[in-house]
């Protein structure tokens, strides 16, 4: 398993930037800085291969048949799947990123948290239970419920 770490200069993020770790192929996230506002560009797929959310330049399109729920604010964004798992997270602190999630890969299923990035086989008989067992420590940082909840993050008692 490896860390995950992202730090990167603000160069490469004008450039443009795709998280990757090491042995783990390329995540489906890219960041880029445009006018001192971060640009995030997304394909994320359900474990079917059917695109959940569409995210360009900071713009978005979350498919409205699929059980997934989307919020942000000006500092992260968060997209949760039905079970309540963190499908992509995105929050950006005292100029630190972290990137977390569920990635559905054709070959693989790619988990990333604060904590590891490690890769998992489709064959896997206890695929969804591990998915789940190696997610349940990652706090949720939004409401995905109500009237009114965009933008409302959950508390921290």
């Amino acid at each position: 398993m490896i860390r995950n770490i992202v730090s990167v200069s603000r160069k490469i993020l004008e450039d443009g930037f795709t998280l990757k770790f090491s042995g783990i192929e390329e995540i489906p996230v890219y960041l880029e800085l445009f006018e001192n506002s971060i640009l995030v560009s997304a394909f994320i797929k359900d474990k079917e291969g059917n695109i959940v959310i569409h995210m360009e330049n900071g713009e978005w399109a979350l498919n409205k048949t699929s059980n997934f729920s989307i919020n942000y604010d000006e500092t992260a964004l968060e997209i949760i799947n039905k079970k309540g798992l963190i499908a992509l997270q995105i929050s950006l602190t005292d100029n630190i990123f972290l990137l977390q999630g569920i990635i559905f890969k054709k070959a693989n299923v790619v988990v990333f948290t604060d904590k590891f990035a490690s890769t998992y086989s489709y064959k896997n008989k206890n695929l969804e239970e591990e998915l789940f067992k190696q997610t349940i420590g990652t706090p949720r940082l939004f409401k995905h419920y109500g009237e009114n909840y965009l933008g409302q993050r959950l508390s921290n008692d």
